[in-house]
């Protein structure tokens, strides 16, 4: 009878564990799979407004100014983002003697992914 409890309890153990394993595996993948996020104006705007959290009049006090700083954030965020495709460009343009058809593929499949990202 103790050795059946041992067993269930070991098997809840290592399926706990495969689950716990296998999920973070899946969020962990998403999170690092973005070298690129191309924001929209709004997006600095609504980040701004989160944080401050204003009343509505303070709201239509600092509008102007919140409107500015989100036009050149995403001014800002275009720009760094056009620097980082140049690179991973430069990159692949350097090693692609060295690399399998298939790593070529995937690379310049990923090159074409940042480049839309960025073009948005």
């Amino acid at each position: 009878m103790k050795k059946k409890y041992i067993v269930m309890l070991v098997c809840t153990l290592i399926i706990g564990i495969v689950i716990g394993i296998l999920s973070s595996g899946l969020f962990f993948n998403k999170k690092s799979n973005r070298l690129i996020v191309a924001p929209t104006k709004d997006f600095f705007k609504q980040k701004a407004v989160h944080l401050i959290k204003p009343d509505d009049k303070q709201l239509m006090q600092i509008e102007s100014s919140v409107n500015k700083f989100s036009e050149k954030m995403y001014l800002l965020e275009k720009e760094n983002n056009s620097k980082i495709y140049n690179n991973i460009d430069s990159l692949y343009i350097e090693i692609k003697p060295a690399l399998t058809q298939e790593q070529k593929d995937k690379f310049e499949k990923r090159l074409n992914h940042i480049n839309s990202e960025i073009s948005k």
